[in-house]
Order: structure tokens, then sequence, then C-alpha cells
């Protein structure tokens, strides 16, 4: 049988709401502040690299018979240069075989593709991804397979500059990395 006290102890307890964890964080504007700076310190690690990029594009034009079939490619062979921006530095194509192998680059630097576009996908915005230049709007909290992650809708604020990132982010709940654009 259960004694007065302890029912009145656990009908208490019950009562009381439950605290939250210390690293939790109450607001999407401190969250969006969370993100900006792990954002900020993930492009200053990055920019101690220099890596090998590559590029591939296949084009496909539709066959009646096959649905989509290759119709021509582009390759690009490069190194990064994280420490000035986005800046791609071909291979050197001196030699007879790295032209063989890897074709001319004035072909890939063409009015349709620009490699350097591709570097600058890494990146938010490296002109300023901070509260003085976004908005940002908590949507809702989803799990992108194991990882539970906070989504926001990020709009440029008004005047501060063309080019911006527009879109929605996925940032995981625990460090506030970025994990889907």
């Amino acid at each position: 049988m259960c004694s007065p006290k302890i029912l009145l102890v656990v009908l208490v307890l019950s009562t009381l709401p439950r605290a939250t964890s210390a690293h939790q964080l109450t607001s999407p504007d401190e969250v969006a502040a969370k993100i900006v700076a792990q954002e900020q310190a993930e492009v200053q690690l990055l920019r101690q690299y220099t890596p090998l990029v590559e590029t591939y594009i296949q084009y496909l034009r539709a066959d009646n018979q096959a649905g989509s079939v290759p119709h021509g490619d582009k390759y690009f062979l490069g190194r990064a240069e994280l420490a000035r921006g986005t800046e791609l530095e071909p291979l050197d194509r001196t030699t007879g075989m790295n032209q063989k192998l890897f074709g001319g680059l004035g072909e890939f630097f063409s009015v349709e593709f620009v490699p350097r576009g591709f570097l600058q996908m890494i990146y938010v915005d490296l002109n300023g991804f901070d509260l003085n230049h976004y908005r940002f709007e908590y949507v809702r909290r989803e799990f992108l397979g194991d990882v539970r992650c906070l989504v926001f809708d990020v709009d440029p604020l008004p005047k501060s500059g063309k080019g911006r990132f527009v879109g929605r982010i996925w940032v995981e709940d625990q460090g506030y990395h970025i994990v889907r654009i």
C-alpha cells in the first residue's frame, strides 16, 4: 500500500516542468547565431587545404528507343586554392600526354561551364554569411537518415548586396553543422 507522502511527492514532481538540457538553445535567434559561427569556423578550417578537384560532365540527348543517351562530355582536373577563396588552378597541361588525357583547358572554360562555379558550391556565402546579411526562419525538425536536423529558410536582408544565397538549409542539432543546402 502506498503511503500518502509518497503519493504526494509523485504528484508534485509530475506537475513540475521538465528541465531542458544545458546545451539546448531556446530561441531560433540563438540557433541562427550558432549556425553562422559554425559555418565561419568551417570556412576558416577549409582555407588550409588545397584539394584536387575533378569535374566530369556528360551531355545527354533524347533517343526514341533508348531514352537518354550520352552525346558528349567535359572534363576538368585542377587544384583548389581555398586560402584564396574559390581560386582554381588547372594542372599543368604543357606535356603532350596531359593534353591527350585531359583535353584542352580552353574548351572547358567555355560560355557553358566555369569550373570555379562548381567550387563555389562548397560555401553558402564567402562574402558575409552572418546575421547582418541574412534572415533565418525556423521551419521544422527533420531527420536526414539518422541525423536529427533543424530546418531553416535563409533569405538575404534588404540592401545586403547581390549574389546572396537564398534557400533552405538543414543543420544537425548537436554541433550546428550545415548538412544540406
